[in-house]
């Protein structure tokens, strides 16, 4: 009986993990891409700015 109930709960316990894995993993990513765009702007608005200037 007890056997059962540890080895369920080890399971609900690795099924939680990969799910906050998951989420945590989504969240990096997001950032990462916001990031990446926001230097991509800046630099695209520098130019513009160099532009300008000439």
């Amino acid at each position: 009986m007890y056997i059962k109930l540890i080895a369920t709960s080890v399971w609900a316990v690795c099924g939680l993990a990969t799910v906050l894995f998951h989420i945590v993993g989504c969240d990096y990513q997001s950032d990462k891409t916001t990031s990446d765009q926001s230097a991509e702007l800046k630099k695209e608005l520098d130019c513009r700015k160099e532009a300008k200037n000439d």
